[in-house]
């Protein structure tokens, strides 16, 4: 079984299709409340562990023939601060990236056209997911600061209002 790249349909099967296009209109429409921000958080947060399904796809393809014979490891890196989840290349010791071995795989002229189009669609999956995911992570990340300055605001509003009233 050669590696599939993913395409449309991959995309059209997530559920997060539509909300996430509501989200955005949410995102590009007035937001003046702290639930407003939570719900839009949510709304990506929700479409962002969809997404990460999608990117476990990529991963089991990676174990498939013929990518389960190259030398380097295709792993999903759990270390990001913001929470989100992405593909990684890293050498067989997982010590290092494995863009060099990656970059090696490619050049190598000893290695099979198969092999080097099968890394090749998968590192275009890889490429695209991480840039989905990094925006995820982005707008989630904006989403839950502006409800915490809404919440501020809110508050110092409040806190003015109650000093009048003595």
């Amino acid at each position: 079984m050669k590696y599939r790249s993913l395409d449309k349909e991959d995309y059209k099967k997530l559920v997060f299709n539509t909300p996430l296009n509501t989200g955005l209109k949410t995102l590009f429409a007035p937001i003046d409340s702290v639930d407003e921000y939570k719900a839009l958080a949510q709304m990506i947060k929700d479409a962002r562990a969809e997404l990460f399904e999608l990117g476990q796809n990529i991963v089991n393809g990676a174990k498939e023939y013929p990518l389960n014979h190259v030398p380097i490891v295709f792993i999903i890196d759990h270390n990001s601060s913001s929470g989100g989840k992405f593909l990684r290349w890293r050498n067989q010791l997982r010590n290092r990236t494995g863009k060099y071995a990656w970059d090696q795989l490619i050049q190598d002229k000893n290695v099979p056209e198969e092999i080097k189009e099968a890394l090749i669609a998968l590192e275009k999956d890889r490429i695209a997911f991480n840039a989905q995911m990094s925006v995820m992570n982005f707008i989630y990340r904006q989403a839950k600061e502006c409800a915490e300055k809404i919440n501020e605001i809110e508050q110092l509003y409040q806190q003015g209002k109650n000093k009048g009233k003595v």
